[in-house]
């Protein structure tokens, strides 16, 4: 949508979806709260409000005491409406969910070795199907259907540029699933539905939030730039791991030196222990990215069940010695437990996203 020029129709339905955002986010509020907060005349708001309660996108609720008469009526969203499905493949999960978060169903999928994209979908296919044969979901509910996938990824054109960890090149993951979900099938980075999730989860607002992704599969970073993913020009945004060091391991990408094919091979020698090794190891990588991006607040993620508290505490402090002026940047360091609640309050934010664009 061009900002610098709307049209009538482009207008209303930026209208329309900041008001559900500022519902989202402040809910239960009062028609009052809008027409003060937000830019609108009160018989837009008013028009607005009308149709997304017909849509049943807004439900009122009484909220608060009542000064004399009827107790007041406030408005919230309704995430029950939109029913959406969603996959995570680090843990090959599968859940039926709604924008509040509420898991309806999950279960966990079995997929065979060196996987064809089109083997991948009939198995996720097959599942959804059963799925909805065991629950009554009206059609206009169910809004898509999320893929958390690894790689080299390009949401906007919902495919998978380059895996090598799914061996997979060029695969426009909107046509495996047509069928069913037309062109509401939305295909994003592991990491980058992860961090979306940060901020609400830390209940502060940063202007720039890192996750840094570490395991034996690779190592990566993703950037929340104000609330927004960062994927680069090619979307090749947090590529990390491939950072080049002096030593002569062979790397999946044919190269040598690469940060995370040391990394693995310490990881393999130690028996899947960690070690201060390459504890530092990955210190060099964060720190790295710390030093060019200078975020706000650093979210370590993957490892983290593995590492003790004393671990923890060498991995921070290795950082901050290798990051420079790490005093004058006042930086926090967080581990991401819980990675699943993350994730799916990642995945209810970049579907909310994709249903009611700002922008």
């Amino acid at each position: 949508m061009n900002n610098s020029f709307l049209s009538h129709a482009d207008a209303a339905f930026r209208n329309r979806n900041t008001i559900v955002h500022y519902i989202k986010k402040h809910g239960p509020v009062s028609r009052t709260d809008i027409w003060e907060n937000i830019d609108m005349s009160r018989a837009a708001v008013t028009k607005i409000v009308r149709n997304l309660q017909e849509s049943d996108i807004l439900t009122e609720t009484v909220h608060g005491e009542s000064t004399g008469g009827r107790k007041p009526l406030f408005l919230v969203f309704n995430g029950k409406k939109n029913l959406f499905f969603a996959f995570d493949w680090s843990i090959h999960r599968l859940y039926l969910m709604d924008l509040n978060g509420y898991v309806y169903f999950e279960t966990t999928l079995s997929f065979q070795e060196q996987l064809h994209p089109t083997s991948f979908a009939e198995v996720l296919n097959s599942a959804i199907n059963n799925v909805l044969k065991s629950c009554e979901i009206p059609e206009d509910n169910l809004s898509g259907l999320i893929l958390a996938m690894p790689g080299i990824i390009d949401p906007k054109n919902c495919t998978i540029l380059s895996s090598v960890e799914l061996g997979w090149q060029n695969i426009d993951m909107r046509s495996l699933f047509a069928e069913k979900f037309g062109k509401k099938v939305y295909v994003e980075r592991t990491g980058n539905i992860l961090v979306l999730s940060a901020g609400t989860h830390l209940k502060k607002s940063y202007a720039h939030i890192q996750l840094f992704t570490l395991g034996t599969d690779g190592i990566g970073v993703s950037s929340l730039i104000h609330g927004s993913c960062q994927h680069g020009e090619w979307c090749m945004h947090g590529e990390l791991g491939h950072i080049k060091l002096v030593s002569d391991v062979q790397c999946r990408c044919g190269q040598t030196g690469c940060l995370e094919a040391i990394v693995k091979q310490l990881f393999e020698k130690n028996n899947g222990k960690l070690t201060e090794e390459i504890l530092d190891y990955l210190a060099i990588g964060i720190s790295a990215s710390v030093n060019i991006c200078d975020s706000h607040i650093v979210l370590i993620g993957s490892y983290v069940d593995l590492m003790d508290d004393t671990q923890k505490e060498y991995l921070v402090n290795s950082i901050q010695n290798k990051v420079t002026s790490s005093k004058l940047r006042q930086f926090d360091i967080h581990f991401a437990n819980n990675k699943k609640q993350l994730m799916l309050k990642g995945l209810c934010d970049y579907m909310f996203e994709q249903l009611f664009p700002l922008e």
